[in-house]
């Protein structure tokens, strides 16, 4: 059977009066043509027609009939709607009972092509249901609560659409098997909610999408089993954060540009939350880059996190274990990373630099990250701070060309495990310990520093330091002073511009033992201002000056060394 073609309108000689009346006589495949004027409506559409504005889209208006229902209510079939406007702005945008206001577009069932429609006011679109899909394409949907709703399984395409001004949030998914394509769409200027919300095990992909300028996060996902792919998008300016993950959502953040927020780029809280977090920009924000909070679990792998005003990334609390690999982290601020509360990441293998505030932070009593195969260079402070009480492993990492000391060791109780990291070109000390710090320093390779080697500083600050080689620093290459008491075995001191090991200050007493000290500039140890220290079975050999020095009242206990001088 042939199409036919309705017209309705006022104006045309055989023209349906509304498009119900044209509707209820239609069959599948016939055309509707509505003509430019206002409607009031509550069609229900079941079979597989073409309704479309034949005129400029802004003057064929649909407004709903009967206050509480939808305007245009799609139940079955394939139908195509476009270039319609649906007002429903006369009716309350919040429902006074505390419901989901109604959509003035609801989609049940079918898989209707919706395109170029202009909604605003009340509920937008609602998709629902298992077997429904069908694409919504180049609308403009504004003022509305929310702008797309889609949950109960329904599978629709949300393409190039601009969605904006939603009073709740923008696009809205939620259930599980609810698995849309939301892509290439403007999300923006929304005054009470997310750009975009996933939550209760829905699984959409979310790719290309431009969010923008909404009052929280720009995307929020939540729930257990809530799996989106959220895929090459532009999270930028929002009054809230960029992407917030929480409640047990596992999405995959992949390639995305972030920047401009007023909270976190991207955050991530809440004990059973393990996202992938992969190759993204995340950057200029006006808080943290990456937060990761409250026992969350996280592989954070090849972003590029730079020019934040607070951290780059920050990761706190009891039991939050992320995986925090192959990142640069730079130009921020901020610091690089901070890990506190007694969190215990992995951070292995990224590139930190530039930062204002020390590049990688660990702070506090149980904080027990490892810190692995990391570049950290040329900050504006320190490379590694670990204070508080904090006991992480520092591993195998290349610290450069810092402003203050490549690592620094604060506070009673902080009892780190310092090994196998090279450490040269800084501009201070090229490891610090005070304040009653108790780290082991071992099997460390430390050049080239222009201030010492290692600085161990104060009353109650006894590292062990041991199989180090220290050398061709501009001063000294091992400095102990002020009361401390540490144990300094086995280490090579070599080439060093001032002496290989100064001590000094009254009750400042190391154990110093199996060490090699040589060819250094200066003297090989220097003893002085009332300091107690033993100095036993140590190699001394080809400094330029003595190979022990005692001045000042020092009373060093000297046992048997091997001297050449």
């Amino acid at each position: 059977m042939t199409p036919r073609e309705l017209f309705v309108g006022a104006d045309h000689p055989a023209a349906f009066r509304t498009i119900g009346e044209a509707l209820a006589v239609a069959a599948d495949r016939d055309e509707i043509h509505v003509l430019p004027g206002e409607y009031r409506e509550s069609l229900v559409i079941d079979k597989t027609v073409r309704i479309g504005g034949d005129g400029p889209r802004d003057r064929v208006i649909l407004r709903p009939l009967i206050n509480g229902e939808p305007c245009v209510s799609i139940r079955g079939g394939d139908p195509y709607l476009h270039d319609l406007t649906i007002d429903g702005s006369e009716f309350d945008r919040v429902d006074p009972d505390g419901a989901d206001p109604v959509a003035q577009l609801s989609i049940a069932a079918g898989s209707p092509l919706i395109d170029a429609i202009h909604i605003y006011g009340a509920g937008g679109i609602w998709i629902g249901g298992a077997a429904t899909s069908g694409q919504i394409m180049r609308c403009a949907i504004h003022d509305s609560v929310y702008g797309i709703r889609v949950d109960s399984g329904a599978a629709p395409v949300i393409q190039d659409n601009d969605v904006w001004r939603s009073a709740s949030v923008g696009i809205a998914i939620s259930g599980a098997g609810t698995h849309p394509q939301v892509r290439a769409n403007r999300i923006h200027g929304g005054g009470g909610g997310s750009g975009i919300r996933v939550r209760d095990g829905a699984s959409p992909h979310i790719r290309e999408n431009d969010v923008w300028g909404n009052a929280y996060a720009g995307i929020a996902i939540s729930g257990a089993g809530t799996v989106p792919l959220v895929r090459a998008k532009r999270i930028h300016d929002g009054g809230g954060g960029g992407i917030w993950i929480y409640d047990g959502a596992f999405p995959r953040i992949e390639d995305n540009e972030v920047w401009g927020n007023v909270r976190p780029g991207i955050a991530i809280s809440g004990v059973g939350t393990r996202p992938e977090i992969v190759a993204n920009r995340v950057h200029d924000g006006h808080g943290n880059g990456i937060v990761v909070v409250e026992g969350a679990t996280a592989r954070i792998d090849a972003n590029d996190v730079w020019g934040n005003v607070l951290a780059g990334m920050a990761i706190m609390g009891a039991e939050t274990d992320p995986l925090v690999k192959a990142n640069r982290v730079h130009e921020g601020r901020g610091g690089g990373i901070v890990i506190d509360g007694g969190a215990r990441p992995r951070i292995e293998e990224n590139d930190v630099w530039d930062n204002a505030l020390p590049g990688i932070s660990i702070i506090g009593d149980g904080t027990d990250p490892l810190i692995r195969a990391n570049r950290v260079h040329d900050g504006q402070s320190i490379g590694i701070l670990v204070d508080d009480g904090a006991s992480p492993r520092i591993h195998d990492n290349d610290l450069w060309a810092n402003v203050q000391p490549a690592i620094a060791i604060m506070a009673a109780g902080t009892d780190p495990l310092i090994r196998a990291n090279r450490v040269h070109d800084g501009h201070d000390n090229g490891i610090t310990v005070d304040d009653g710090a108790i780290p082991r320093i071992v099997d460390n390779d430390i050049w080239a520093n222009v201030l010492s080697g290692i600085a161990i500083i104060g009353e109650g600050t006894n590292p062990h330091v041991r199989a180090n080689s220290i050398h061709h620093g501009r001063t000294s290459g091992i400095y102990v002073i002020d009361g401390a008491s540490p144990r300094i075995e086995h280490n090579e001191v070599w080439g060093n511009a001032a002496e290989g090991i100064y001590i000094s200050g009254r009750g400042t007493a190391p154990v110093v033992t199996g060490n090699t000290v040589r060819d250094g500039l200066d003297d090989g140890v220097y003893v002085l201002d009332a300091a107690v220290p033993t100095i036993e079975s140590n190699t001394i050999r080809d400094n330029a000056l003595l190979a022990i020095r005692v001045d000042d009242g020092a009373e060093p206990f000297v046992g048997p060394n091997k001297i050449r001088t």
